[in-house]
């Protein structure tokens, strides 16, 4: 089971952040058998600063890219998975967090953010979309830091009609339909809770399980650019490329996209079952 986190295709301002007023506050919610809640310093270190407790009040401060910034009691500033967070600071929709005509917007974002949300919207220099499903919290922030910076090339995709390769992630588990693209809903819009990265639910599986997993597995599919329907995704296709790694999730991202970066510019074998 996946949970989806809530992305755009792009803002007038080149950032997906979404504000939140400075006197909301939400109780941390941990996953089954889990009594703490990891907290980060950074997006951009794998480290874990600290454990908040289970049903610690913190402030939410902004939503960046699957994780939420909050300031605790302490005063100390971090992150922490969007899923510890319920109710609507977890469970805003796409048209809740973007205005009408900024979506579909084409952007050229070329500086180093702070955080990763900037990392979705839409790239000129973007050659290259891929669609991520069963992430964990240490293969997000290497995608949407490491990957972003090595392979400026490839990049989430704004819309599934645009998906070149879809990349399949799973921790001690060697099969992937628990972690296959799911349906979508559309509206007026289109699709109106389109995401390209799709992380493991840490409502079942706490974060630091999923992080340090014995054994990390990845499959690639590559797809005939405008032929990739999350709703009709089959478990029967047929991968290009398979890598299983051990206890290191990063280092499974990291071969997922060393493949697309040297076949991305060849034609899609064929997939079968579609």
């Amino acid at each position: 089971m996946n949970v989806k986190f809530v992305t755009a295709a792009a803002l007038a301002s080149l950032c997906l952040c979404v504000s939140t007023p400075a006197n909301q506050t939400a109780t941390l919610k941990c996953a089954d058998g889990a009594n703490q809640v990891s907290f980060y310093a950074s997006l951009s270190a794998d480290k874990v600063a600290s454990q908040l407790p289970c049903g610690e009040q913190v402030e939410v401060m902004r939503r960046d890219r699957g994780f939420v910034k909050v300031r605790t009691s302490q005063g100390s500033e971090g992150y922490v998975l969007a899923s510890t967070l319920p109710g609507k600071t977890e469970s805003r929709t796409r048209s809740e967090m973007i205005p009408e005509a900024a979506a579909g917007t084409v952007e050229a974002v070329n500086m180093d953010p702070a955080t990763p949300a900037d990392y979705t919207t839409l790239n000129a220099h973007c050659a290259t979309y891929f669609s991520a499903y069963g992430v964990s919290p240490a293969q997000l922030r290497w995608i949407t830091n490491d990957a972003r910076k090595r392979y400026p090339g490839i990049c989430p995709a704004p819309n599934p009609g645009v998906v070149d390769y879809v990349v399949i992630f799973t921790h001690d588990a060697d099969f992937y339909p628990s972690a296959m693209p799911q349906p979508i809903y559309r509206d007026t819009r289109g699709f109106s809770d389109w995401t390209p990265l799709t992380t493991e639910d840490t409502a079942l599986v706490p974060a630091s399980r999923l992080d340090h997993a014995h054994h990390e597995y990845v499959w690639v599919f590559h797809v005939a650019r405008g032929s990739f329907n999350p709703d009709t995704f089959s478990s029967k296709t047929r991968a290009q490329f398979a890598k299983t790694e051990s206890r290191d999730a990063q280092r499974t991202a990291s071969d997922a996209f060393g493949y697309i970066a040297n076949t991305a510019s060849r034609p899609p074998a064929p997939s079968l079952g579609q």
